[in-house]
C-alpha cells in the first residue's frame, strides 16, 4: 500500500519542466505557468497566475477578472498555500493539473478520468467564461474549475449536486477578505424536499433562498428584475439538481459571492466608474436570518415587533416573546380534527404574500392540481399546509409540509401558503373578518357623515354670510342707480397703489387690502358734481377732460341744480372740478398726494388747484385715463378687476337742493381728513 501511494506522488508529479513557459490562453504538457507568467483568457476577460495574500505572506494559484485583479473568482490550494512565488503549475503525464513548490506537490486537480495514460494531447485551457478546462484530444473535458468553485459564482458555472455521482457543486466562504482559505460559511443546494438553496455556518442554516416555483426563488422577488440582464435556469431531474444563470448578449460582467460574513451578493460590473455594484444581498434583513420567528411564526420586516404567529396559533413562550426572544415560536390554539369530531373537521387558512417555509422533508408532486394537493392535506394527519410548485399559469403542483412551518415571511410579490387549522379556528377567523368588515364600514360611513355635516356647516355659513352682503348691497343700492359694479384693469390698479405697495394700505376689509384710494377720490368729486355716473357706456373722465380744456368746465355742474347756485357756490364747484381732474391725471407721479387735496378743497387753496391745471394745460400733459376708440377698457389679461373703493352717492342726490349736494362735498373732505388722519 505505501509503496502505491510512493509510486502515485512519482507519477503525479512527474511533469515533463522545460525552459518554455505557458503563453496565451493553453497550458499544454511542454508548458507552465510560474513567476509571473499567466494564462489569458482569449477575450482577455480573465488571468490565470500565483497572487500573494495575507501581507504577501501567502501565495496561491487563483483565476481573476483583467478589468479588477483584486477580485480572485476561484483558488486551487486554498488550503495549502505557498509560502513564496516559486510555485510552478503545468500537466502531469496523466493529464493532470499539478501545483509544484519544489519537489512538493501542493494542489493537484486529481482527474476523474479513468484513462491510465492518457497522452500528449491533454491541454488546459482559460475560457472567457472563467472556466479552467483540461481537455484531452477529442476535445473532452476531463477536469474542470466550475466543478470545483471557491466562494464565487460564474455565469454557466452550475451549484447543486449531480444524484447520480454524488459531486457537490457549494461555495464555501473565505475565511477574511484578504485569506483565500476556506471560511465559517458554505452555499449548498438542500434536495431533501422542494430544493433550496441554504447557507450554513458551523452546522445550522442562516439563509436559504425559499424553493424554486418556476419563475425564481420563493424568498428573491428581486430576480425577476434582474430578468433583461440574466436567464435563470433550474434543473430538477433524477440525475441532477442545480441552478445557474447567464448574461444576456450586451449584458455588463457579473458575478454571485459568498462573502466571508455569510451574505450572497449578486454583483454587476459598472464600467464606467471601474467598480463593481450590488444589485442584491441576502440575508437582506432581520427576517431573512432563518428560524427569526421559530415555528409558525411569521416574519414583517415592516412591523415594530417584526415577528407574529401564523392566524390560530399563539407564542409558545408569552414570557420570551415578551422580550422579543422568539426562536421558541408559536403553538396550536386548537388541536387539529383530523378528519371529523365535534370540532367538524379541519380546513385551510390562507396566508398571501410569503416566502414559502422551509421545505426540508417536504413532498413534491409536479403533476398533482391545487385541489388535489388540498385533499392529499387533509387526508393526511401529519399535513400541516400545501401550497403550489410552480406559480406560472395560475399555480401547478404541490408541495406539502409535515410538522412545524419554519422560517416564513412576508415579501413583495410572496406566494400563497394555505395553512391548516381546526375547524373552530377557521370559524373565529371568519367572524373576526366579519367584525372587521362591519369596523371598517362603520369607519367610512362616520367619516362620510363628518364630511356630510362639514360640507353643512361650510354651506350655512356662506348661506349667512351670502345674506350679510345681501342685505349690505341692498344698503348700497339705495344709495346706487345701478347694481353694476365698474371695473378697472389691473395694471391700472397697479399703477394707482404704486405696484400694490405696503405703504399704501390703510386697512384690510373681509376680501383683502384697502388702499389709498386718489385717483377714485378723484372719480367720487366728479360723479357727486355732475350727478352722472363713470361707466362702460360713459367716460365721465374723458368727458370733463374735454369740457375743462374748452373753458366749459362749469357745463360739468348737474343741471338739475346748476341755476340755483350762486356765484361763490359756482367758484367752490369748479375747484371740486379742478382737483378731481388732477387727481385722476394719467400719469400717478403728476396725482397730488391727499395732504395736498385738502387744501386745494379749501377756498383758501384754490387758486393752486387753477395754477396745477393751468400749468398741466401749457405742457401738453392732458391724458384721457382709460379712453381707447371712445370705449372704456377695464380687461387685463383676460381678466376683470373689480374696483368697489369708490361711492356712487350721486344716484341718489341728482334731485337733491344745492345745500345737500354741497353738504356732501363738504362730508367728502371730512372722509378725506379721516384718511389722512388714519394714515
Amino acid at each position: 500500500m505505501a509503496m502505491s501511494h510512493i509510486l502515485f506522488l512519482a507519477l503525479l508529479s512527474a511533469l515533463p519542466l522545460t525552459s518554455s513557459a505557458a503563453s496565451g490562453d493553453t497550458l499544454t504538457q511542454s508548458t507552465t505557468v510560474a513567476g509571473e507568467k499567466m494564462l489569458v483568457s482569449p477575450g482577455n476577460a480573465f488571468q490565470l497566475g500565483l497572487f500573494a495574500a495575507s501581507n504577501h505572506s501567502k501565495w496561491f494559484l487563483g483565476i481573476w477578472f483583467t478589468v479588477s485583479p483584486d477580485t480572485v473568482v476561484w483558488v486551487a490550494n486554498r488550503d495549502r498555500p505557498l509560502n513564496s512565488s516559486s510555485g510552478v503549475l503545468g500537466l502531469n503525464d496523466r493529464g493532470a493539473l499539478v501545483l509544484l513548490d519544489g519537489t512538493t506537490v501542493v494542489w493537484s486537480s486529481s482527474n476523474s478520468s479513468a484513462a491510465a495514460v492518457v497522452g500528449a494531447d491533454v491541454v488546459a485551457e482559460l475560457r472567457d467564461t472563467g472556466n479552467l478546462v483540461v481537455t484531452d484530444a477529442a476535445g473532452v473535458a476531463l477536469w474542470q474549475s466550475f466543478e470545483h468553485p471557491t466562494n464565487t459564482f460564474l455565469p454557466e458555472m452550475r451549484v447543486g449536486k449531480n444524484l447520480r455521482t454524488g459531486a457537490d457543486w457549494s461555495l464555501w466562504s473565505w475565511r477574511s477578505a484578504d485569506d483565500p482559505s476556506p471560511g465559517d460559511f458554505r452555499y449548498v443546494m438542500d434536495t431533501d424536499g422542494s430544493p433550496e438553496l441554504h447557507v450554513w455556518s458551523h452546522g445550522r442554516k442562516t439563509y436559504r433562498t425559499g424553493p424554486w416555483n418556476g419563475v425564481r426563488f420563493s424568498g428573491i422577488p428581486e430576480m425577476t428584475t434582474f430578468e433583461d440582464m440574466f436567464e435563470f435556469q433550474f434543473t430538477d431531474t433524477a440525475d441532477e439538481v442545480s441552478y445557474m444563470f447567464r448574461d444576456r448578449d450586451g449584458s455588463p460582467m457579473s458575478r454571485v459571492l459568498l462573502n466571508e460574513s455569510g451574505v450572497m451578493q449578486r454583483m454587476v460590473w459598472d464600467a464606467a466608474s471601474g467598480s463593481w455594484s450590488n444589485f442584491w444581498s441576502g440575508p437582506r434583513d432581520q427576517c431573512d436570518s432563518y428560524g427569526r420567528c421559530g415555528a409558525f411564526g411569521v416574519c414583517n420586516v415592516v412591523d415594530a415587533t417584526p415577528c407574529s404567529c401564523v392566524r390560530g396559533f399563539a407564542p409558545r413562550s408569552a414570557a420570551e416573546w415578551y422580550m422579543r426572544n422568539t426562536s421558541s415560536g408559536c403553538a396550536r390554539r386548537t388541536p387539529l380534527q383530523c378528519g371529523g369530531g365535534a370540532g367538524g373537521g379541519d380546513g385551510f387558512y390562507l396566508l398571501r404574500g410569503v416566502k414559502l417555509p422551509d421545505t426540508h422533508n417536504c413532498t413534491v408532486d409536479a403533476g398533482a392540481t391545487l385541489e388535489e394537493c388540498a385533499r392529499r392535506c387533509l387526508a393526511n394527519c401529519s399535513c400541516t399546509a400545501y401550497s403550489a410548485a410552480d406559480i406560472r399559469g395560475g399555480g401547478s403542483g404541490c408541495i406539502q409540509w409535515f410538522g412545524d412551518l419554519m422560517d416564513t415571511r412576508f415579501v413583495d410579490g410572496g406566494q400563497d401558503l394555505y395553512v391548516r387549522l381546526a375547524s373552530s379556528e377557521l370559524d373565529a377567523t371568519k367572524n373576526t373578518r366579519k367584525k372587521f368588515v362591519a369596523v371598517i364600514t362603520l369607519v367610512i360611513v362616520g367619516f362620510a357623515l363628518l364630511l356630510l355635516s362639514l360640507a353643512f356647516v361650510i354651506w350655512r355659513k356662506m348661506q349667512r354670510s351670502s345674506k350679510k352682503v345681501t342685505m349690505g348691497d341692498e344698503a348700497i343700492e339705495l344709495m346706487m342707480s345701478s347694481s353694476e359694479c365698474p371695473t378697472y384693469p389691473l395694471g391700472i390698479l397697479r399703477t394707482a397703489t404704486n405696484g400694490f405697495c405696503a405703504d399704501n394700505v390703510i386697512g384690510r376689509g373681509g376680501f383683502g387690502l384697502v388702499y389709498k384710494d386718489v385717483y377714485s377720490f378723484g372719480v367720487l368729486l366728479l360723479e357727486i358734481v355732475s350727478g352722472r355716473k363713470n361707466h362702460r357706456g360713459f367716460n365721465l373722465i374723458a368727458y370733463a377732460w374735454g369740457l375743462w380744456e374748452a373753458g366749459r368746465s362749469h357745463e360739468l355742474i348737474d343741471p338739475a341744480i346748476r341755476s340755483d347756485c350762486t356765484g361763490a357756490e359756482l367758484a367752490q364747484a369748479a375747484t371740486c372740478i379742478q382737483v378731481a381732474l388732477l387727481c385722476v391725471q394719467e400719469c400717478p407721479t403728476q396725482r397730488p398726494p391727499m395732504s395736498d387735496v385738502i387744501p386745494m378743497l379749501s377756498r383758501q387753496m384754490s387758486a393752486d388747484a387753477s395754477a396745477a391745471m393751468e400749468k398741466i394745460r401749457s405742457a401738453g400733459l392732458l391724458r384721457t385715463q382709460g379712453l381707447i376708440a371712445g370705449k372704456w377698457v377695464d380687461a387685463y389679461d383676460g381678466k376683470t378687476v373689480k374696483w368697489r373703493s369708490r361711492s356712487r352717492l350721486h344716484s341718489r342726490c341728482r334731485s337733491a337742493p344745492l345745500a345737500v349736494r354741497l353738504f356732501l362735498m363738504d362730508l367728502c373732505r371730512f372722509v378725506t381728513d379721516f384718511v389722512l388722519v388714519a394714515f
